[in-house]
């Protein structure tokens, strides 16, 4: 076992000991005798397993993927689905993808009826491909072609993701074992320096295509992640093609492996894309995804989980359940200002305690995420972007989103397919209303709890609402550059955007 797997199994061991730690604070003055802590336990020891522990064994199997020549003779077809993207990012796309290395043919499927993308594609010397309908939007999209068109292996690009020319060289060498039904390539960002918003995304990003994606590969199971994938045609067709929803690319990764097929990771940097430059694009991207997963767990997973191997289940497990601290923000937003708004002595002491027992778990989990994600991370970014935690406060700070999104998905209630922006917008300021009142409302708790009772356990409660408050700041910020961004550009004597 190298020193990275010992110092990682190391803390796990000691994030046990918190975990136990953390759970005898119910067994204490007899508030099991609760039916609603009893339910918060439940609810805590649920989310410490599925977020927590199965997150921990994927750390566990971290493992870099060996790369292997491209093997000869595969026909492969290059699919660009668009929609209503702008004609420059298209053609920028097309272009790269047309001058790859290795034979293939390359195809622009247009599912917005746009003529002039028909236009672009003969002055390009591309395939194109249109229907009449955008059913199934980008799923439906995909089997539209795959009806029309024969190649071994389907490589599929969103219209924002570039790949370099030797894309297929460096990625094309797993489906050498037939048992591989498709292989996701790393996603990489080439405009975090943009704007905060895409910076701060870019880095969360980061974090996801780092430890865990390694993991997965250890597991023999990497997920399926939007663009930069690479398909068997044939595996596609044993599960009737691809799956629609607003988290298709998951969806179809799920019945893939169901079907028992496996996958591969290529970590290599080798197609670049672009993070939402805005706050109201990021919303978007981050509802449309939070819904679309849930739906997942609730309508899929169940069904597909007994046709999963062991290590698979965690795997997805923990993929499906990546949304869940959306909710948990706002129900720890709840109930910190109706305590400290109480007063009651009872409810202070005992959430202090309660904060007390959870904290040496919620560091040791920040700590394993952090010591396994250390070897994977990507290419260093600017200086001004690369602040890690602040798109993991981006995403916190996105709890509204988040848990509207989960709750609609729980309920079965469908979202809307939009597509998200890449281009500039303008975020609005009743989009980031609930996290105002959110603000407001825990800063006013803390000051009536301060005056009514400043004693070390109410000062407890109000640091742990001061870090509740401090999980807003990076949508604050976002929000506030924008709008310094937009007055720059709107004033010629500054000489910005000129």
């Amino acid at each position: 076992m190298d020193i990275q797997r010992w110092k990682i199994s190391f803390l796990i061991v000691a994030g046990m000991a918190a975990f136990g730690y953390f759970i005898s604070w119910w067994f204490e003055s007899d508030r099991l005798s609760n039916p609603w802590l009893l339910l918060l336990l439940c609810a805590a020891v649920l989310y410490c397993v599925v977020r927590g522990f199965l997150g921990w064994y994927i750390f566990l199997q971290c493992r870099r993927p060996e790369w292997s020549e491209a093997p000869a003779g595969l026909s492969v077809d290059v699919f660009v689905p668009a929609y209503d993207e702008s004609l420059s990012l298209v053609e920028r796309t097309l272009r790269a993808a047309k001058e790859m290395q290795y034979p293939h043919r390359t195809i622009l499927l247009d599912d917005g009826d746009r003529d002039e993308l028909e236009v672009l594609a003969r002055k390009l010397g591309v395939d194109y491909l249109r229907r009449s309908t955008n059913r199934d939007h980008k799923a439906g999209n995909v089997n539209h072609a795959l009806e029309r068109t024969s190649g071994d292996i389907v490589a599929i690009f969103d219209v924002d993701h570039v790949p370099d020319e030797n894309y297929l060289l460096r990625s094309l060498g797993p489906f050498e074992d037939s048992g591989i039904g498709f292989v996701q390539v790393r996603l990489d960002h080439s405009n975090g320096s943009e704007s905060f918003v895409a910076g701060a995304a870019a880095t969360r990003n980061d974090g996801f295509f780092g430890a865990p994606m390694h993991g997965m590969h250890g597991s023999g199971c990497p997920q399926k992640f939007g663009s930069n994938c690479l398909i068997r045609r044939s595996a596609l067709d044993s599960i009737g093609g691809y799956k629609p929803g607003l988290a298709e690319d998951l969806h179809t990764s799920i019945h893939l492996h169901a079907a028992g097929w496996r996958s591969a990771y290529v970590s290599e940097s080798i197609a670049k894309g672009l993070e939402p430059t805005e706050l109201s694009g990021f919303f978007i991207q981050q509802f449309k995804w939070a819904h679309g997963v849930t739906s997942l767990l609730r309508d899929v997973y169940p069904r597909l989980m007994t046709r999963l191997d062991f290590k698979t289940n965690i795997c997805y497990a923990w993929r499906l359940t990546c949304f869940l601290p959306g909710p948990v923000v706002a129900l720890g937003i709840v109930m910190t200002a109706i305590i400290l708004y109480s007063g009651s002595v009872e409810l202070i002491d005992g959430f202090a305690s309660y904060l007390l027992h959870a904290a040496p778990l919620v560091v040791i989990m920040w700590l394993v995420m952090v010591t396994a994600s250390k070897p994977f991370a990507s290419d260093p970014v600017p200086r001004r972007t690369r602040m890690p935690m602040m798109g993991v406060l981006l995403a916190f700070g996105s709890w509204p989103i988040l848990t509207q999104a989960s709750i609609t998905a729980a309920l079965g209630l469908k979202g809307t397919f939009v597509t998200t922006p890449k281009e500039r917008g303008r975020t609005r300021l009743k989009l980031i209303l609930p996290q105002i009142v959110a603000v407001v409302v825990l800063a006013s708790a803390m000051i009536r709890g301060l005056s009514v009772r400043c004693d070390p356990a109410t000062i407890e409660v109000c640091g742990f609402a001061g870090i509740l408050l401090m999980m807003h700041s990076a949508v604050f910020w976002a929000f506030w550059s924008e709008r310094r961004q937009a007055k720059d550009q709107a004033d010629p004597s500054t000489g910005v955007g000129e």
